[in-house]
């Protein structure tokens, strides 16, 4: 089983973003994340958005770079160093 979906804004660019896609472990590799990834982008593309904006796992980035994704920015979380485990 694998899931996916779109979220859209309103802007002077029409854009997509894809919101997480996952397939269980039994159902990897076999291109579902490829193929719901290029549905939304074509369904997007359709609709006459130009920009299509993800963030990727490492696990996804491989995907997604084949596709013809490419890396712009990297992003950093901030956690409050009270609330996490010492172990």
């Amino acid at each position: 089983m694998a899931s996916a979906g779109v979220s859209s804004r309103a802007s002077t660019v029409r854009r997509r973003r894809p919101r997480p896609i996952s397939a269980v472990p039994a159902a990897r590799q076999r291109g579902y994340g490829a193929a719901m990834t290029m549905r939304i982008i074509d369904d997007a593309a359709a609709e006459g958005c130009d920009v299509a904006i993800l963030q990727a796992s490492d696990m996804g980035r491989p995907i997604y770079e084949r596709l013809g994704f490419r890396s712009v920015v990297d992003y950093y979380g901030y956690a409050d160093p009270s609330t996490i485990d010492a172990d």
